[in-house]
């Protein structure tokens, strides 16, 4: 640890934001500052409107952000279902064969057979046609047809229901369109709840019965979409729908699932641990999925949550709500906040992550470095092969301040300076350590003796004009020959100095001051040391993004993948004497370390929004842990991973 305060200068540049709306969505006017973040030379010179970094202890631990003991009604938890709280009961003595009961007005009436055990009926809506009210989106001419299919469509999946209850010998079913409605006084908003808990109703059930069948409109929901017209393809095209995979992942194993199809008079029974060949074109990542469920091979919370949100991306649905993604994933897992109508993706996903703070979700997912540089946020697939078990954060989220904008804390970041390479104190260390012993110690005796000579010379010279009888002249030259020879050897020593200096300062560097700067394109790194370190001795080296500690294998970096969208810019690192060569859509302001990986440190590079104080994930590179130490703490900020929804492009 540093003891010397004024070695702070050392550090990395300290970023702030304005205070300014900083929990609001509020826009405020301005533009895209350089002034925003300045290099700071004193705490004098610090503004009382900045949220900057001086007023915390370096020895501090880094702060832990908590969610309160009272939690608003956004976070609290809904209660989790014990069993459906409608079912389809078996009776002959109906026109449809079934009676459509509350569980709690059966169970009153008959008792026991109230919780009796029930067939899940699975099923998809590219298959079956089941919205009897008709779409109000369509043009009336459209509804009728679709009427006429709904009704066909409800009697074959109620046919095939009955079938399965009675050859599993249970005395009901659950199908979604009879069973998830209002209860009582509710209303009919209220009851959709149930659509997000139906993994609670799954796990109750005596069995699963998969229906399949040919698709209703192939141009209904996907134009062009291929013609299905065989068993295998409607069951494959079953396991391609989003709300599918949790009905069969969290389904009883000890039954056998039974798939019926239209046109097949006899149902086939699958293992569910073998539908994940049967079924998934992902199906070594679904198995793993089943074994974890079926306690054969338990993953980690977040291998579960790694793997199961990477499966979920891939599905289709027809969409509910914006975050739809996030809550097929919460029932999965045991911590499910309240399904808010009006949340963005990233926000139903925040939420979750909060609710499962120990694991740190969403803090883990902002390390990651997407593939393409359109990726959507949620994006699993990690340019260096990482998952998210394998990152540790260093950052947190706070809370949720808007539609995709987080309040990050507890993290480092350093400012990138993109006006000018302006030069840096340094260390160096001499390759002669005799040289630069010889100079020192010369320094130390040369200037006082020399000093003493010139004074005795001075000395000698009055008192010899002022001697009577005058002092003959050889005996002064003798006396000022010894003094002459010296002056003359400290004058050559003086010439040589400055070359030995040069010589010793030009070697490998010990210490300098922790910059980063930033240039667009790839520049010649020979310049770019003169004007940093006053003469270019090959010490600034292109390093490999995936691995700092390597020598990249182009010195221009690494051939552009985002494509055109893109521009490519350069950072320089003088702390490890690096240049990485990145791409993003805006050249970035500040280097945040968010976490680490494999013994490297992720940085996101971030741009700096001012309308709404926010800053915007443009990159992520992969840095020596030695920067982590010398990037000044930062206090709360705004984050937020959509960098395609803030504004134009800037120029650096």
């Amino acid at each position: 640890m540093r003891e010397d305060p004024k070695l702070a200068d050392w550090d990395y540049i300290r970023p702030r934001v304005i205070t300014q709306s900083l929990y609001s969505d509020g826009p405020r006017s301005g533009h895209f500052p350089d002034e925003t973040l300045p290099p700071q030379d004193s705490d004098e010179e610090r503004p009382l409107d900045a949220l900057s970094l001086h007023t915390i202890d370096e020895d501090a631990p880094a702060p832990v952000f908590r969610r309160s003991t009272t939690l608003s009604p956004e976070m609290a938890m809904p209660e989790r279902l014990l069993g459906p709280r409608f079912l389809c009961y078996l009776d002959e003595t109906q026109p449809r064969g079934y009676r459509t009961f509350n569980t709690k007005d059966w169970a009153k009436a008959y008792g026991a057979d109230g919780t009796a055990d029930y067939i899940f009926v699975s099923y998809t809506r590219r298959q079956f046609y089941t919205l009897i009210a008709g779409d109000p989106s369509l043009p009336a001419e459209r509804n009728v047809t679709l009427q006429k299919a709904a009704d066909r469509d409800t009697a074959t999946l109620v046919d095939f229901a009955i079938r399965a209850s009675r050859a599993a010998n249970v005395s009901a079913f659950w199908i979604d369109y009879e069973c998830v409605q209002p209860e009582g006084g509710e209303r009919a908003e209220d009851s959709m709840e149930d659509v997000y808990r139906i993994c609670d109703i799954v796990r109750s059930a005596h069995s699963l019965a998969i229906v399949t069948g040919p698709a209703l409109l192939p141009n209904y929901e996907h134009d062009g979409d291929e013609a299905l017209t065989t068993k295998a393809d409607w069951l494959h095209d079953w396991g391609r729908r989003l709300w599918t995979v949790p009905e069969a992942l969290l389904c009883p194993a000890e039954h056998r699932i039974a798939v019926y199809a239209v046109g097949s008079p006899t149902p086939e029974h699958v293992a569910k641990r073998n539908l994940a060949s049967r079924v998934w074109d992902d199906a070594g990542a679904l198995r793993q999925l089943v074994d974890h469920y079926e306690s054969s091979l338990p993953l980690t919370q977040l291998e579960l949550i790694s793997i199961a949100l990477e499966c979920l991306q891939r599905r289709q649905t027809e969409k509910r709500r914006n975050g739809d993604v996030a809550y097929a994933l919460m029932g999965l897992l045991r911590q499910r906040p309240k399904v808010v109508k009006k949340d963005s993706d990233f926000q139903a996903f925040a939420r979750l992550s909060l609710a499962n703070d120990s694991n740190m979700l969403l803090e883990r997912l902002i390390c990651l470095k997407p593939s393409t540089l359109d990726a959507p946020w949620h994006n699993m697939r990690d340019t260096w092969k990482a998952r998210l078990w394998d990152i540790y954060p260093l950052c947190q989220v706070s809370e949720i301040v808007g539609k995709d904008t987080i309040m990050l804390g507890g993290a480092r970041g350093a400012v990138i300076n993109w006006s000018n390479l302006h030069a840096v104190d340094f260390h160096a260390i001499s390759a002669r350590p005799k040289a630069w012993l010889m100079v020192r110690s010369g320094s130390a005796v040369m200037i006082p003796l020399l000093s003493c000579i010139c004074f005795l010379w001075i000395f000698l010279s009055v008192m010899s004009t002022l001697a009577s009888p005058r002092v003959p002249d050889e005996v002064v030259l003798m006396l000022y020959a010894p003094f002459a020879v010296f002056i003359a050897f400290a004058f050559c020593l003086a010439l040589w100095v400055p070359a030995l200096l040069k010589q010793l300062y030009s070697r490998e560097i010990h210490e300098a001051q922790a910059r980063f700067f930033g240039i667009e394109g790839c520049p010649d790194l020979e310049e770019a040391e003169k004007h940093i370190f006053g003469q270019a001795k090959n010490r600034i080296k292109w390093v490999s993004p995936s691995n700092p500690g390597q020598p990249a294998s182009d010195v221009r970096g690494p051939p552009p993948i985002y494509g055109e969208s893109a521009r490519q810019f350069t950072l320089i690192d003088t702390l490890t004497l690096s240049a990485i060569a990145f791409e993003a859509r805006r050249p970035p302001n500040v280097v945040i370390a968010c976490g680490r990986e494999r013994g490297f440190v992720r940085s996101v590079l971030c741009s700096y929004d001012v309308s709404s104080n926010t800053f915007i994930k443009e990159g992520v590179m992969r840095m020596s842990t030695t920067t982590l130490d010398r990037m000044p703490k930062m206090d709360m900020f705004r984050f937020t991973l959509s960098s395609a929804d803030h504004g134009p492009e800037v120029t650096a």
